[in-house]
């Protein structure tokens, strides 16, 4: 006969809420290799990856009064049917290497399906609906299912990544979070990022037609990102947001450890030497064009974006983000002159077509 399940979960108010951490990708890159750096800390609640991106967007749908439900039992159904991969890192639609663990590149990330259902049920019972409520319940259920102490955890990294979610969903919910975004030069960012998280998946799911038409609005998508990924700090306290520049977790990534830990609030742990999810080694994504590797990719701080990018794009790009340039000590090369003649020239570059826009012209 099969052994029944042991279920001890604590009720939802009897657990210390945490500090809750909002990290999101900002303009930048590498916000699953500082994860996987973070992951494994006993003092931090984190699901691995982003598998709860569009939880917000989700959550409109299962509690509106014409066509969702207002129970929990039906909010946790919908919430396994629509983000599964919490459950089986498998089942994870988009490109985050969650397939290919551990040291032999062939493990995944399970835990029971009925066990964390009936934690969140006996958790949640008796509390009043609400995304903020759920949201950290899962967090807690699936903290429980590893096994993790959740006694010794004082903050909740929640991986939302898309910029746009941070200050329309979970600011709404945790007025007094605290926010981590990433920055990377945005000459050396914006056509790995067109063609590895966009073009590339595109042809990898769409037919040639449709990726190829698509191409013209992931140019713009590409731009967009990089332009106002930091645009969701604004009206959040400035002591609250910090910014992490992804070369420096290549070129110092212990003091970005150290620093990020104490922002959080969190001890030192031998974790932070090591990029894993569920304490499994983490290799990256083949969607990236890169070799294996469980280490941070050195090709982020390569120059050899210059041999590429356009010299109008160049100009563009140092032009019109020379503050963002300034700030994150970026130095700028073709748009050395931030004056009335600079932004005049700057005028009529913007008006020839890039590198890409020929390119997809053609």
């Amino acid at each position: 006969m099969p052994m029944a399940l042991d279920i001890r979960s604590p009720k939802f108010c009897e657990i210390p809420e945490p500090k809750m951490i909002c990290f999101y990708v900002g303009n930048g890159a590498g916000s699953k290799p500082l994860q996987g750096y973070l992951d494994g800390h006993p003092e931090l609640y984190m699901l691995p990856a982003y598998p709860l991106t569009y939880f917000y967007p989700h959550w409109g749908d299962w509690t509106n009064n014409d066509t969702g439900s207002q129970e929990w039992p039906e909010i946790i159904e919908a919430l396994l049917y629509n983000h599964s991969s919490i459950l089986d890192s498998r089942e994870f639609s988009g490109h985050n290497g969650l397939t290919t663990l551990g040291k032999d590149q062939n493990e995944t990330l399970v835990i029971d399906r009925e066990e964390f259902q009936q934690i969140l049920l006996n958790m949640l019972a008796g509390e009043p609906v609400s995304s903020r409520t759920f949201l950290l319940a899962i967090h807690y259920a699936y903290a429980i299912c590893r096994r993790e102490d959740i006694q010794l955890k004082k903050a909740l990294l929640y991986h939302v990544h898309v910029p746009a979610y941070v200050n329309h969903h979970v600011a709404n919910d945790f007025p007094d979070m605290l926010t981590i975004g990433m920055v990377r030069d945005p000459r050396a960012n914006v056509y790995g990022r067109y063609n590895h998280s966009f073009a590339a998946v595109d042809f990898e799911r769409l037919n040639t037609s449709d990726a190829l038409i698509y191409s013209r609005r992931n140019y713009r998508v590409t731009a967009m990102l990089i332009y106002e990924g930091l645009e969701v700090l604004r009206g959040l306290p400035e002591e609250n947001c910090v910014v992490v520049r992804t070369e420096d977790l290549h070129y110092r990534r212990d003091e970005v450890m150290q620093a990020i830990i104490k922002f959080i609030g969190i001890s030192d742990d031998i974790c932070l030497k090591q990029m894993t999810f569920g304490g499994l080694e983490w290799w990256g994504d083949n969607t990236y064009d890169m070799k294996p590797m469980n280490t941070f990719n050195p090709r982020v701080v390569s120059d050899q974006w210059k041999s590429t990018i356009g010299r109008v794009d160049w100009y563009v790009f140092e032009g019109l983000l020379c503050n963002y340039f300034d700030k994150y000590n970026y130095p700028r090369e073709k748009y050395v002159s931030d004056n009335w003649l600079g932004r005049a020239i700057l005028l009529l570059m913007i008006l020839v077509p890039t590198a890409f826009e020929k390119a997809i012209f053609k």
